[in-house]
């Protein structure tokens, strides 16, 4: 939606740094919610309690994601973990139109290569 109007200033870094976190929380919903499913059916292993411990299971210990997706969600929680207020000093302009792209591309990549994983191993829903 950004992509399709001409905004400027302090509304187009705001608008761009919520469409930012709305799409890291989205990411870390659905990693969230796959690996309960995960862990409940298929495996018994403790659940990560943090998005990051989240990216790392996925990635590093079952092999769900490759390690470019897993990279582009690491990037995806930094720019999320900057909003609190003790960065504001460094937040004007810290975001941008191509890391609002590369969070939707992030977003869109993850679900598909869940769907494909949930798909190609039959997993029971």
């Amino acid at each position: 939606m950004i992509n399709r109007f001409d905004i400027g200033l302090t509304l187009f870094d705001m608008l761009t740094k919520v469409g930012i976190i709305t799409l890291a929380s989205i990411a870390e919903a659905m990693c969230y919610g796959f690996i309960e499913w995960y862990i409940q059916d298929v495996k018994k292993i403790d659940m990560p309690r943090k998005f990051g411990g989240m990216i790392n299971l996925l990635a590093k210990s079952e092999k769900v994601i490759d390690t470019e997706l897993s990279k582009d969600l690491d990037r995806l929680r930094d720019k999320r973990n900057n909003i609190h207020l003790w960065h504001a000093d460094r937040e004007y302009r810290a975001y941008d139109l191509a890391d609002y792209n590369r969070a939707v591309q992030t977003v869109q990549k993850l679900e598909a290569t869940l769907n494909e994983y949930w798909e190609s191993h039959q997993l029971p829903f």
